[in-house]
């Protein structure tokens, strides 16, 4: 199991539960790992912004995180790449929602210059979507307790990542909804 911070969690509180886990990711003061599978590797980002802010709404990585991404993307390009982090982008020209990740930009740059960079998953708009900008999946996950906006799907996703592609399953908290069991394929760029 790994874990990952959103915006009402607090580093402080993580990093004193965590402990030894916690103090060996490569980011300081950040909750940061690559984690390597046969189809797939999933670098997991903690857009919180550095401290114990009151409020992070608004997401962001930093120079540090965004260095060690690029470099280790560079390294690791053996296979797909999939980037996990809580806060959404901005994308231009489509859904704009605000308290995005404030350095998106710099970001996508890193991610749409390399092929192998095939899809980018986050949290923090509490309703699923798939979309696409230059070849790259975005994927927004649902909420699992509390929808922003009514008839949205409640639940998680199961994802298996394959060579080609990612297969992903929607499970809804309520089973009788028309979206559980739906399947959701991001065939690679």
């Amino acid at each position: 199991m790994h874990l990952m911070l959103g915006n009402h969690d607090r580093h402080t509180a993580f990093f004193s539960v965590m402990g030894a886990h916690a103090a060996s990711s490569p980011a300081q003061g950040h909750q940061v790992r690559l984690l390597q599978t046969p189809n797939a590797n999933w670098f997991l980002l903690d857009s919180l912004p550095g401290g114990d802010p009151l409020s992070a709404a608004r997401g962001h990585l930093g120079a540090e995180q965004r260095t060690w991404l690029a470099d280790t993307l560079d390294t690791h390009a053996d296979r797909p790449a999939v980037i996990v982090a809580h806060h959404h982008l901005n994308i231009p020209g489509k859904l704009r929602v605000p308290l995005n990740l404030k350095d998106f930009a710099q970001l996508l740059d890193i991610m749409t210059a390399r092929p192998h960079v095939k899809a980018y998953i986050h949290g923090h708009v509490h309703m699923l979507l798939a979309r696409r900008y230059k070849g790259l999946h975005i994927l927004s996950l649902p909420s699992v307790s509390y929808p922003f906006v009514a008839g949205h799907v409640l639940g998680w996703l199961l994802a298996q990542a394959r060579p080609d592609r990612m297969d992903l399953t929607v499970r809804a908290r309520i089973t009788r909804r028309p979206a559980h069991n739906r399947r959701i394929p991001l065939v690679w760029r």
